[in-house]
């Protein structure tokens, strides 16, 4: 009974444990994503004139003038009302030889130049995904730019971080499943003491209390009655012969009380 009482105690408390990690876990990974998303984000923004040089327009519009401090592979591109792709560059000063591209959405979000979309897209050539900002640019006849800004490092943070979260969680659950397995061991031990002593004992007798409130069944398991004392024999109380008999009994009976 305490075997399968201890066992089910660990698994409560070890599934406990693995849920309040998972939702930890969860919760810490989602934060970090949208906080390193957020941040890429605002490069995009920040970003604009350096697109549109890049497409050869006139420096205008909020943003700095340099692409400086955007990753590797950051592409910009021209694209046509009807999804045809009109110009691309990317935006680095070391030659590339990277051919990683950005998935364009068959039909291309409408937004103002002062609200650009951002969205996350399919990459190709190495690039899982890429955060774009995506908007018309009355510079280029309302033809759409796309920036796209690989999220290579974002995934590369996130895979760490999951990796780090496994092995924490993993020493957590294992120290809490040993902690548990003692206290859970400790606690049980006066009830594997009795268990213990009802097991080595089977036929032990009950207390006398426990006899004398029981229903009127044989008793089987309670302290032996004592012995039946002699039979007196019964005498008629009309002979004189058995009136001395009888005298002779009630004399006796008196000696014994007052001895007693």
């Amino acid at each position: 009974m305490t075997q399968s009482l201890r066992g089910r105690l660990l698994i409560g408390v070890i599934s406990l444990v693995v849920i309040g990690l998972l939702i930890l876990d969860v919760a810490i990974y989602t934060s970090l994503q949208r906080f390193l998303t957020s941040r890429v984000d605002d490069q995009l923004l920040g970003a604009h004139n350096t697109a549109i040089s890049a497409l050869g327009g006139p420096n205008q519009g909020p943003g700095p003038q340099s692409g400086g401090g955007l990753p590797e592979d950051t592409l910009v591109e021209l694209v046509s009302p009807n999804g045809t792709l009109l110009l691309a560059k990317r935006l680095q000063f070391a030659p590339s030889t990277s051919k990683a591209l950005p998935v364009l959405p068959h039909t291309l979000p409408s937004a103002a130049e002062t609200h650009p979309a951002l969205t996350t897209l399919a990459g190709t050539g190495g690039v899982s995904q890429y955060r774009a900002a995506i908007w018309q640019e009355d510079l280029f006849q309302g033809n759409t730019v796309v920036l796209a800004i690989p999220l290579s490092e974002v995934a590369s943070t996130l895979s760490q971080l999951l990796q780090l979260e496994l092995l924490i969680s993993l020493g957590v659950v294992a120290a809490m499943a040993i902690l548990a397995f003692l206290i859970i061991r400790i606690s049980l031990r006066p009830l594997e003491k009795m268990g213990s002593v009802a097991r080595e004992s089977p036929n032990a007798r009950l207390p006398t209390a426990a006899c004398a409130v029981s229903s009127p069944t044989p008793r089987t398991s309670c302290a032996p009655r004592s012995p039946p004392s002699a039979a007196i024999p019964r005498c008629s109380a009309g002979a004189p012969g058995n009136r001395r008999l009888t005298l002779s009994w009630r004399a006796a009976g008196s000696k014994r009380n007052r001895f007693a």
